[in-house]
């Protein structure tokens, strides 16, 4: 999640129908994301999870049309990206 900034450009392109599942490490900054989504509105759009994708994953399986890996160690969190991609279409 970082920033946010990605994260708005996405839901900007996706909405109105669209979902965007963010991760992010640092507890503050997911917590602070999810607030600023709220306050623009977009929230609706977004689900933000705080927890490591290099160990735990994304915490979806099958949903997910691209992931963008945007972390120190992006090759860690491969095999996750797999699980969270839909299988077809």
């Amino acid at each position: 999640t970082g920033s946010g900034s990605l994260s708005h450009a996405i839901l900007r392109t996706i909405a109105p129908t669209g979902h965007l599942h963010t991760v992010e490490f640092h507890q503050q900054r997911a917590e602070k994301a999810a607030e600023e989504f709220k306050e623009h509105r977009v929230g609706h759009l977004v689900t933000v999870r705080n927890q490591d994708v290099c160990k735990d994953g994304f915490g979806v399986t099958g949903v997910a049309d691209a992931v963008f890996l945007d972390i120190p160690s992006p090759w860690e969190a491969v095999r996750h990206a797999k699980t969270a991609m839909k299988k077809q279409g």
